[in-house]
């Protein structure tokens, strides 16, 4: 494509190429929604390939001007090596729901219990979860935390009225390997004043992510119990589609 179309690519501005891009992918986004023929899907999906290429071009994204070998393939590859980016398996299994990350403040643990015995005894699925949070655990929690955050593919984080730096740090880390969808964030709602700190953190979360607030622990047991079964089987029609 270098090769072919090098005094095009020298010429065409980036924005034009942008355009041609977008266009190639809302006429193939079209053709899926109305079913048309394979061979005309096919030939709008070699569409955007090759606007994207082109793109690269421009930015010579390249070996050198002699070869024209493209260096596209090193920037795909390290964006999506030989495991998923997101929960580091292979196969992905961002599509499935088996283990739970339980994050919790001091002030939830009780919340925390009852959560957990839903997921592991009725729900039936694994659970990761540290139920000390004493001062001598807090040295190597986050390495812990973190490691057990990467064998789940889901999360429940309890908040109340105290703030912790360890589980804002476990948002963090759970942001950047599970499906949002998988996480829920649970707050309960009571007259006593919240930690600055934890307040602001609340109004953080809400700019990326739902809240979910709950009066007492028998409204969270029931919404988390609907929440997570009703995830399990999304998860099972995507899986089916993607065989």
């Amino acid at each position: 494509m270098g090769y072919l179309y090098r005094s095009e690519n020298r010429n065409i501005t980036p924005e034009l190429i942008i355009s041609k891009l977008i266009e190639d992918v809302g006429i193939t986004s079209r053709s899926l929604r109305t079913h048309s023929d394979i061979s005309i899907i096919k030939n709008n999906l070699a569409g955007v390939l090759a606007w994207t290429i082109a793109l690269a071009n421009k930015f010579q994204i390249r070996v050198n001007e002699t070869t024209y070998q493209m260096k596209i393939d090193d920037i795909v590859y390290a964006k999506y090596p030989n495991f998923c980016y997101r929960c580091r398996e292979k196969p992905c299994r961002c599509f499935r729901l088996s283990t739970i990350f339980i994050s919790h403040t001091t002030d939830t643990h009780e919340e925390m219990i009852r959560v957990k015995d839903l997921i592991e005894n009725k729900i039936e699925l694994k659970v990761e979860a540290f139920e000390k949070l004493g001062k001598t655990f807090r040295k190597m929690r986050m390495v812990e935390a973190f490691n057990a955050i990467n064998r789940s593919d889901g999360a429940v984080i309890l908040l109340k009225n105290r703030w912790s730096e360890n589980v804002w740090a476990e948002l963090i880390k759970i942001r950047e390997v599970m499906d949002e969808d998988n996480v829920w964030i649970c707050v309960q709602s009571t007259k006593k004043k919240r930690e600055d700190k934890l307040r602001l953190m609340i109004e953080d979360i809400k700019h990326f992510h739902r809240v979910d607030p709950y009066s007492k622990t028998s409204d969270l047991i029931p919404f988390l119990e609907d929440e997570i079964r009703k995830r399990i089987g999304e998860l099972k029609q995507l899986g089916a589609k993607s065989i």
